[in-house]
């Protein structure tokens, strides 16, 4: 991770603005830090662990989450735990399809999960939930595509694996709460919760076993 004077950099892809920060905690293995996602409009959480070997450093987890602390003072103030949480999501106000502009809208939450590693070893998870404004159409595709991102980088880790069927699930669901569940849809998704894992792990023996007969 990286601090700025206007941003916490994850890594290259992911940035949390410091005026967005809510929460900084110190765990047992790591540290926590709580956001407001303005434009998804949701309270985000993004947690991380230290390998064990270096666990009696945890020290340095506390001085950089003062650092980030410090640093966000400085720039809008102290900690405000969720003061953003009432604050209207710009989506609320869209009423056409982000992706094609039809209208016949409605907004729909589906969650993105991330996690790789052994849990409680070492490890790190990303659990985000994001409104949409989609039709119908464009409601179900973006669904099966959050779906398919949970179990490319979902099974990556134990209980990593557990978890992420839950998440499919709950999009699935989502769908359905709007009418909007096919048969396809529930085929795809039999594919990436039983399937996809179930030939991983068995890949994975498979390897396992060609290992042990060399040995």
């Amino acid at each position: 991770m990286l601090l700025t004077s206007t941003y916490l950099w994850i890594d290259d892809t992911l940035s949390i603005p410091l005026e967005s920060i809510t929460e900084l905690t110190t765990t047992k293995r790591g540290g926590s830090i709580q956001f407001w996602d303005a434009i998804a409009g949701v309270d985000m959480e993004f947690h991380f662990t230290l390998p064990g070997f270096l666990r009696p450093r945890m020290g340095v987890v506390s001085d950089f989450l003062r650092e980030i602390a410090q640093q966000r003072e400085r720039q809008s103030g102290p900690l405000a735990p969720n003061r953003h949480t009432s604050a209207p999501s710009p989506l609320s106000q869209i009423d056409s399809c982000e992706e094609c502009g039809s209208n016949g809208t409605d907004a729909y939450t589906f969650s993105t999960f991330r996690f790789i590693g052994i849990a409680p070893v070492a490890y790190s998870y990303q659990l985000t939930p994001q409104r949409f404004v989609l039709c119908r159409e464009h409601a179900r595709d973006r669904a099966h595509r959050v779906n398919v991102r949970n179990a490319l980088f979902g099974y990556l880790g134990f209980p990593g694996f557990l978890a992420a069927p839950w998440y499919i699930v709950r999009n699935l669901r989502e769908l359905r709460g709007h009418n909007l569940l096919t048969v396809d849809l529930i085929l795809k998704s039999v594919l990436l919760t039983v399937i996809l894992p179930l030939g991983c792990v068995a890949f994975l023996l498979f390897l396992f076993a060609r290992w042990a007969a060399t040995v």
